[in-house]
Formats: C-alpha cells, structure tokens, sequence
C-alpha cells in the first residue's frame, strides 16, 4: 500500500529535519471549540470534523512534512467514558481520512502519522492500566491503526516503560513504521523510569526514532541530550508552547508572534544538538510550524 518514499526512513533519509505539525487539541480549544476532558480533542471529531481538517489543511500550508491523526483520545476505553465505544472504528476511519483529505485538497504531498497515546491522563502515571488491559487495549489500538492508510505510527507522550512496551511490541508485529515519543522529567519518565531504560526497552522492537514531547522547551531539552546520548537511532523532540502550564491540557497562551519567536530560538538549539524530527505540541500552532520552516529551508 505505501511506496519507498512514502516511509519515515526515506524522509529522514533524505532531509536534515524532518517537520512535524503542531498542537491539535490546544489549537481546536483556541480556535473556540469547547473541549473537555475525558474526550478533549476527540469530540471534535464528534461534533466538528471540518475544524479538525482545517487545522490539518493550516499546518499543511505552514510546511510540515508529518500530519499526526486526531487519534490521541480515540481509544475505546476513553470514548466507553461518554457513552461513545461502539463508534470507535467509525471516529478512527474519520480521523485517519481528514489528513489525508487535507493533503489531496492542498496538493502539496507529505505523510499522515497516527497518534497513539497513553490510556489513561498522560500526567497520572499511576492510572496505567494492568498488563492485561494494556496488552488486549493497544493490541486494538494498533490493529486499527494498521487498518488505515497511513505512513506510521506515532506513539506519543508515554510516560511508563510498561505502556510504551505493550504498543511497541503490537507496532512491531503489525509491519508498520512506529515512532516512540516519552513524556520525561530530566533523564526519567513521569512514573520515575529511567529515560536510558526505556529506550533500551523498546529499541529490540525496531522505532524509526525515539522522542520526547509534551513539556517546556527548557526542560525536554535536557532529556533531549540524555535520549541522544542513549541510542544511535534518529531522534526528536516536540515541545509544548511557552504559555502553556507544565502539566495542563489546554491552558492559557501568551500572544502567538512572542511565543512562536521564543519557540524559534529553542528549535535552533534542538538543530545544533542533532535533532532529526522537530515540531510542536499543546499551544504551538501552525504559526510555530511556520516559523520553524523558515529557518529548517
């Protein structure tokens, strides 16, 4: 279904940086749309779909090489909480069609990673579920995920070792390209993981690159330097915006043009340290996507 130079491998084979999109439930909340947690960004995909694709369409504009799917609270069990389960293949297929309909639309071409994230809240290690759940849970996630027509699998803001194995070994066993992206305080993850483990953990399953997301620039940039100095692979790093609280979904931002400029100054220092995938997470926008195109070329 994808060609050679439709893969991760290929891109980053082929460009010294490769771009990743920006924030997407930040971005759907700035742009008026009321999310709330357990779904956050899943219920635009509910309620208001065609937002979801603009957003898509706008850091498509702004240059990004990777569009990420609305699939970051699209698992069963978190759409079960608001009565939405039996509509989990229906909400995937919706959120894996919207990038791809945002690329035909802008004719420009690029790939559509597929977000997969933890279970439970990000920032509560202690809620990852039993081995059992988590297995039987991303064993579906990733099937789905498999299902669509899509370039690789993004897992992100992984903030426990176990959870990040369970989808790691599905991701491996399904063919498909997967990235690995943890949610670190310093050289740890949140639950208290050792960075250098985790990557030791998952590097056997074969991720195209490993990265960190989801903090401040300042503080992911440390454990930016502990990742490199833990693997061989390429490695990334996706920032939340610099209004954006240390460990709130959402949150209030600064004047875009400051913080897009202050984001720019970190991106340049992430290019130096040998970054390979760079973009941004909650508050960064298609301004910060922008900016960062400017100086990657």
């Amino acid at each position: 279904m994808h060609s050679h130079s439709s893969s991760l491998a290929h891109l980053l084979a082929t460009r010294r940086v490769v771009l990743l999109d920006g924030g997407m439930g930040s971005e759907i909340e700035r742009r008026g749309f009321p999310t709330e947690l357990p779904l956050w960004s899943a219920r635009a995909l509910l309620e208001n779909p065609a937002l979801v694709k603009e957003i898509h369409r706008d850091y498509i504009r702004a240059g990004a090489d990777i569009v990420t799917t609305n699939t970051f609270r699209t698992n069963r069990r978190t759409l079960a909480k608001k009565g939405f389960g039996d509509r989990t293949e229906e909400l995937v297929a919706l959120a894996c069609r919207l990038p791809r309909e945002a690329w035909e639309e802008s004719g420009c071409h690029g790939l559509t990673a597929y977000a997969i994230a933890p279970l439970e809240d990000c920032y509560t290690p202690a809620l990852v579920p039993d081995r059992t759940s988590l297995l039987r849970e991303h064993e579906e996630q990733v099937r789905l995920a498999a299902e669509q027509d899509i370039n690789f699998i993004k897992a992100e803001t992984f903030n426990s070792i176990r959870e990040a194995e369970a989808v790691a070994r599905f991701a491996a066993e399904s063919g498909r390209e997967f990235t690995m992206s943890f949610l670190v305080e310093g050289e740890h993850l949140l639950n208290g993981d050792l960075l250098a483990q985790a990557v030791e953990t998952i590097e056997p399953y074969g991720p195209v690159a490993f990265l960190v997301n989801c903090r401040p620039p300042e503080r992911l940039t440390l454990s930016l330097e502990t990742l490199q100095q833990c693997t061989e692979r390429p490695t990334g790093i996706y920032a939340n915006g610099m209004g954006i609280a240390d460990d709130a979904v959402g949150g209030k931002n600064r004047p875009i043009g400051i913080d897009a400029a202050e984001y720019i100054d970190w991106v340049r220092r992430w290019i130096d340290m040998g970054a390979r995938l760079i973009g941004g997470c909650c508050g960064t926008t298609p301004a910060h996507i922008s900016a960062i195109r400017k100086i990657v070329g």
